[in-house]
């Protein structure tokens, strides 16, 4: 069976590793890191148990997939051209001019381990664009999707007068009537490079907001924290 193809959380995983070993120590199956990461994407749930064939991300294929990181490196003029994906060229061009942002994700997403709930192999269009990869995205929709919560954020917001988006000011029962009374999104404004399965999550990091904005939100870099939410409007 082929293992299937890299994902963008493991290739801002691998980067990482070849960042922090190219230039100090040899980049083998025998790394220390390379062992780890081997170990990491055993365990991650992105790549469904069925779908990985007997040396699914071993220490030697791992190397490899690391190691295809000079053809995108200037520093190194190879001989023969290592083979990469699509992909590998984007993270590598999203990444390469902010190297501690990127060890940042990394830690996140092994931070995260174990996932406080089951990993969805559906991607969402939204999820596929995140720039920290699906991890942490699906971590992300994991809290603000908390009903409790929301409930709890509704009514204190509801109680403090409109329910309408902090950013923008629409009011969904002003522009729908009826339908509309009651419904708002909530954004976690903490940014994902801080997550991790032993986080404190606190209402005041939430910011009531409408489906658009919220999505802006979402796509805006940096992350924007909750006193810079108006940046995102023209």
């Amino acid at each position: 069976m082929r293992n299937p193809a890299w994902t963008r959380d493991e290739i801002i995983l691998g980067m990482d590793v070849y960042l922090r070993n190219i230039r100090t120590r040899p980049i083998t199956a025998t790394n220390e890191d390379v062992l780890f990461l081997s170990r990491l994407l055993n365990e991650l749930p992105i790549h469904p148990m069925e779908k990985r064939g007997a040396e699914f991300r071993n220490p030697a294929g791992v190397d490899l997939q690391i190691r295809s990181f000079k053809t995108l490196d200037p520093k190194y003029i190879l001989k023969s051209s290592l083979n990469y994906g699509r992909l590998f060229k984007i993270v590598w061009n999203d990444f390469i001019h902010q190297r501690d942002y990127l060890h940042r994700v990394a830690m996140a997403i092994v931070a995260c381990q174990p996932l406080p709930f089951d990993y969805c192999h559906r991607l969402d269009l939204e999820e596929q664009s995140f720039f920290e990869g699906s991890i942490l995205y699906q971590y992300h929709r994991y809290i603000e999707t908390n009903v409790e919560r929301l409930e709890r954020l509704k009514k204190e917001v509801a109680g403090n007068g409109w329910l309408s988006c902090s950013v923008c000011g629409f009011d969904y029962e002003e522009a729908y009537g009826r339908i509309g009374e009651g419904y708002m999104e909530f954004h976690f404004f903490c940014p994902p490079v801080e997550y991790a399965n032993s986080m404190e999550i606190h209402d005041e990091d939430f910011g009531p907001v409408c489906s658009n904005c919220h999505r802006m939100l979402h796509r805006h870099r940096p992350w924007l924290g909750k006193a810079e939410r108006v940046l995102i409007l023209k």
